[in-house]
């Protein structure tokens, strides 16, 4: 046994598992060497043997607390958490000072998705251990989850204070930090963490996303650029790669890293999207409008991209379809208020003014302070005659002029507008030759998914066998 134990603790498993072996073949009730070999199994992923070598331990020391909690892990793994809660309970019921049990028994609730059971297991750990670093970290992430950010951050400062080179809670630390917008505190929580382990992708990624945040694009392309090199199949890393691109106006370099994104994620729907926007700015709308087709499904999430194919087809002409792609928008996702502006504008391409005014007007009950829709309707009610609100339009129209938006010159023509106004309107119509997206006052109107994704990886730490 003693030679078995120390072969197991310099690392030599093939030894120490045939030692063991060798033991229970002369002394089959020899619990310890069950036991052993159990976690042994559990290590080389042969779930099966160890949950038998560990009931068959239990069977010899059945008042042994260590073997449940070994055996409720061993359970977790095999996706059975019922029996794993009911292991680690009766680990506490043996001992219930045992801190590890409690922790394990807090991550089978939390798999369960009873984060209150959770919570109180971890609290209990980390009280019956002040210093337990692993259980700080679980509190954290669950008050993370709650969107209690304060607590949260508290609970990922015990864990580093209990043990400074936590990289996982100082990654958890990183990404509470940058949701809570203190970005310089998350940057240096992830450069901790690359200095403890600069070979993890993820928190090279996670680093660029702050960096990008912080306004500093260069230094986000390099650890974007950092993450791609320890792992090439990283789509994230290139869509986030595309979208600092993006906003440098690198435009092909940009289309270059979504399509990356693409070929190594096909449901990667915000490069697709995105990479339809380029397209359209470049010209390029049967590219764009191909692009948009091979990756329309019909569920909410691609909502965005029948609305951008539909803004393609209407740039190119195609009024009928691009009417239909609004319309499937609106299908996947009612409250969609760009959408229905698009619609609008599809209707007015066909001269159906009636039903152009309806789908502003539904716009505007989805937004109410959408001003290109509010124009648009204020101008198309004049020519149609409808005079009902004409004052409050024209004054309310005239005031959004006055405050900085954007509104066609022309439609100023009916109103009493001052020539001062008049000269407003000109002036910030043609104040940019691309203006923002969100200002821009036509019908090819399309949205930017203009995020960097935070991947916020939140490990449990577990109570190895």
């Amino acid at each position: 046994m003693q030679q078995a134990l120390a072969a197991h603790r310099r690392g030599a498993i093939a030894d120490a598992k045939r030692l063991y072996e060798r033991l229970l073949s002369i002394d089959p009730c020899n619990a310890a060497a069950c036991g052993n070999l159990a976690i042994i199994a559990a290590q080389q992923g042969d779930l099966a043997a160890a949950e038998r070598l560990m009931r068959q331990e239990i069977s010899l020391r059945p008042n042994y607390s260590v073997s449940y909690n070994n055996l409720g892990a061993v359970l977790q793994q095999q996706g059975r958490s019922a029996e794993a809660v009911a292991a680690h309970q009766y680990a506490i019921e043996l001992d219930p000072s045992y801190a590890e049990a409690h922790l394990a028994l807090g991550n089978a609730l939390k798999q369960q998705r009873d984060f209150g059971g959770a919570m109180q297991s971890y609290l209990a750990a980390a009280a019956i251990r002040p210093a337990y670093a692993e259980a700080h970290n679980n509190i954290g992430v669950v008050q993370q989850m709650w969107g209690h950010l304060d607590e949260a951050v508290s609970a990922y400062r015990k864990a580093i204070a209990a043990r400074p080179d936590y990289a996982e809670a100082l990654f958890n630390l990183g990404s509470v930090l940058h949701q809570m917008r203190h970005l310089e505190a998350a940057a240096n929580a992830y450069r901790q963490v690359i200095a403890i382990d600069p070979g993890v992708s993820v928190v090279h990624c996670n680093l660029g996303a702050v960096l990008k945040d912080k306004g500093h694009l260069n230094a986000a392309l390099a650890a974007f650029g950092r993450a791609i090199d320890l792992n090439t199949d990283y789509a994230e890393a290139h869509y986030n790669r595309g979208i600092v691109l993006q906003q440098q106006g690198r435009r092909e370099e940009a289309l270059a890293a979504y399509g990356q994104a693409i070929a190594l994620q096909p449901d990667a729907i915000d490069a697709a999207n995105n990479a339809g926007i380029i397209l359209q700015e470049l010209g390029r709308q049967s590219e764009a409008i191909d692009l948009y087709r091979q990756r329309c499904r019909p569920v909410p999430a691609h909502a965005d991209l029948y609305n951008n194919m539909g803004t393609a087809l209407l740039g190119d002409g195609r009024i009928e379809e691009a009417k239909q792609a609004f319309e499937r928008a609106l299908a996947c996702r009612p409250d969609f208020p760009e959408a229905a502006y698009n619609l609008g504008n599809a209707w007015r391409e066909i001269g159906r003014l009636a039903e152009a005014m309806a789908a502003w007007q539904s716009a505007l009950q989805l937004r109410a302070d959408y001003p290109d829709a509010f124009s648009q309707l204020v101008h198309h009610r004049a020519l149609a005659c409808q005079w009902d609100s004409r004052g409050a339009d024209q004054d309310k129209l005239l005031a959004m002029v006055r405050s900085g938006v954007r509104v066609p010159p022309f439609y100023l023509v009916a109103t009493p507008a001052t020539s001062a106004d008049q000269w407003l309107a000109a002036r910030q119509w043609i104040a940019s030759i691309q203006p923002p997206p969100q200002l821009r006052f036509d019908h090819r109107r399309r949205l930017h998914d203009g995020r960097v994704r935070l991947l916020s990886l939140r490990r449990f730490s577990s109570a190895a066998p």
